[in-house]
């Protein structure tokens, strides 16, 4: 669980190293769903994906933040998770330490 804005989020963090391969939606979506009915239903859940990736000296890590939407019954599908943001952040020289 984390805090953005002042507000409580649960977040399941699914990460791999090396080369990329497809995103495995279900890896996200089967925990954020068990989730759904532990917590308070006024606290969202995302999901990450982080990829990490090393090149030369330099890490690259690649991060989705994804989401599933609910139907007008209350209830949610594997295809209904999206990303919402993608963010690319590379730490350069870091493997020279």
């Amino acid at each position: 669980m984390c805090s953005i804005g002042g507000r409580a989020i649960v977040v399941v963090l699914e990460a791999k190293s090396g080369e990329f391969g497809s995103l495995a939606k279900h890896k996200l979506f089967y925990p954020m769903e068990a989730l759904r009915e532990k917590i308070p239903t006024f606290m969202p859940i995302i999901g990450i994906y982080l990829r990490v990736q090393k090149r030369e000296q330099d890490l690259y890590f690649n991060l989705a933040i994804c989401q599933s939407a609910r139907d007008d019954r209350g209830l949610s599908s594997v295809d209904s998770l999206r990303v919402t943001a993608a963010r690319k952040i590379v730490l350069v020289g870091l493997h020279r330490i």
